[in-house]
């Protein structure tokens, strides 16, 4: 990256040292050569800009690898508790526990597997990311099976990063419940050029929560996305609506 940074210093010292000699001197010759000086400033900041790119997507797709590898660990932690679970009413002879568990764990692993089938991978891995790690509330995702978030018009890493604003939002403001676990339903739906990303929470919250709704609010008019949301006792709601592109 401090190559990239050198190359585009390059390229702006040619350009402010080229356009000097215009200024200081109108002779043709020296105008031919500040423009091709000016023009190989603009190739180099070019090709500067097209590394930087390069590095960035580079660092992306490793942090994506790593949180994946990270994913994948847990589950196969969780995985092994269920195995140790099942075992276990199975050595106390506890029968009847064996089939309201493995109903559990099929309806777990249909949510996940719907979650991994979207058709925006890096929003699938932020869910299951935040079904693994939230620490404030669990995580319940649903969304028309006929929407393919892939043929939506709307950028994969916009709509990754609006739900996920929402997700970080409620997790900042949840406080940790002591005895029924607090909840977030995330659902997605399809409008009129639009697309809409719905969060119901229902749980303990902090008192700064309807202050951080409203300035997520502010912050997403400037984007042109629509957010409405309701605060009331032990439940808060909000809805984002996204423009097609």
């Amino acid at each position: 990256m401090r190559k990239v940074h050198m190359l585009k210093t390059v390229a702006v010292c040619i350009a402010v040292l080229a356009f000097i000699f215009i200024l200081a001197n109108m002779s043709s010759a020296v105008t031919i050569s500040a423009a091709l000086a000016i023009a190989g400033a603009a190739v180099i900041w070019s090709g500067a800009v097209n590394k930087q790119h390069e590095l960035e997507v580079a660092e992306l797709l490793k942090a994506g690898e790593q949180e994946m590898m990270r994913v994948l660990s847990h589950y196969r932690h969780d995985w092994m508790n269920d195995l140790q679970v099942l075992c276990g009413y199975i050595s106390l002879k506890k029968y009847d526990k064996l089939a309201p568990y493995l109903e559990k764990i099929k309806d777990k692993m249909s949510e996940e597997s719907y979650i991994a089938n979207i058709g925006n991978s890096s929003l699938s891995l932020l869910l299951l990311s935040y079904r693994q790690y939230s620490q404030h509330y669990e995580l319940h995702v649903s969304m028309d099976r006929s929407i393919n978030l892939h043929a939506l018009p709307i950028r994969p890493d916009r709509l990754t990063r609006l739900v996920k604003e929402g997700l970080q939002l409620f997790q900042h403001d949840a406080e940790a419940a002591a005895d029924e676990a607090n909840t977030l339903e995330l659902s997605f739906a399809m409008a009129d050029e639009e697309f809409q990303v719905i969060y119901q929470y229902t749980g303990l919250y902090s008192p700064q929560l309807s202050g951080s709704l409203e300035r997520w609010t502010d912050r997403l008019r400037a984007e042109a996305v629509r957010c409405e949301y309701v605060v009331e006792e032990g439940q808060a709601d909000a809805v984002i609506h996204i423009p097609f592109e």
